[in-house]
């Protein structure tokens, strides 16, 4: 037989798009096509509340570690930033012209930075609610997710190349958090990049992209490596498979990946080992 679930919490009535999780596991977040944003107390799978955005959709999702604050990416290109369950602490952004892709916030939820499916990268100062930079990322047909600094300085933005443009081999970029000036392009890998996250420390990024996960030691211009690579069942002789999302490593240095063949694995961040 195969694994059982915890518990099952309940469900949306369309697709899900993104999952979250507060630090410590007492609280999940969700958004869905079905327009919602769902928060969900772990321990007893209660609803404890529900945002319906008038987004035509919800996508993007990150929470802030402690939960008070959330940020939603519609299908119309609004940015939606809740404080949970607090209803009259909804503010809707504007900027992107096309659905948004990914999101992300700094720790505290003072700053963000989002990504939409016209190809730009925006900066959000949430303390005064103002957008900071929209910027058109050059080169790319998709800026597909982004990632934020702990102190909201530095931007990492994971791109997949125009198909009927020549090949594009930098397809990871460093920016400015606060200006959304290019600072430097890293990677040297045409396959395009499915998600990016810094590690706790803000010392090294992780990209994962078609065939593995690949971390760059930020301290160390230039060193950027594959480290785990994922392949069809897991199997070393298996064809390759993109990595749709990777974890921050745990303090051990243990990361969670997921596949786009629906493998999770467990892998050391310095040793690639399974």
């Amino acid at each position: 037989t195969g694994p059982v679930p915890l518990r099952a919490i309940g469900e949306h009535s369309a697709e899900i798009r993104r999952l979250a999780m507060t630090q410590d596991g007492g609280t999940a977040y969700s958004t869905s096509e079905d327009d919602t944003v769902r928060v969900w107390e772990s321990a007893t799978g209660i609803c404890t509340a529900v945002l319906h955005c008038n987004a035509g959709g919800t996508f993007a999702l990150d929470v802030t570690p402690d939960g008070r604050r959330c940020i939603v990416g519609g299908r119309d290109g609004s940015v939606i930033v809740w404080e949970p369950p607090d209803m009259t602490s909804v503010r809707r952004l504007r900027g992107h012209a096309a659905f948004v892709l990914d999101a992300a916030l700094t720790p505290d939820g003072s700053w963000a930075v989002t990504c939409g499916d016209d190809g730009t990268v925006a900066g959000w100062d949430l303390t005064n609610c103002a957008k900071l930079y929209m910027r058109p990322v050059s080169d790319v047909e998709r800026v597909r997710s982004v990632a934020i600094m702990h102190d909201g300085n530095l931007v990492a933005v994971g791109c997949a190349p125009d198909s009927d443009a020549r090949p594009v081999n930098q397809l990871l970029r460093l920016m400015d958090g606060r200006t959304g000036a290019p600072i430097r392009r890293l990677s040297t890998f045409t396959d395009f990049f499915y998600h990016v996250v810094f590690d706790r420390s803000g010392l090294r990024l992780l990209g994962s992209y078609f065939g593995g996960v690949s971390v760059s030691d930020l301290t160390q211009p230039g060193d950027w490596r594959p480290r785990w690579s994922a392949t069809s069942g897991g199997r070393s002789d298996g064809e390759r498979v993109g990595v749709s999302r990777t974890m921050p490593p745990r303090a051990d240095g243990c990361c969670l990946s997921g596949t786009a063949d629906g493998q999770v694995v467990l892998w050391h961040v310095d040793s690639g080992e399974e």
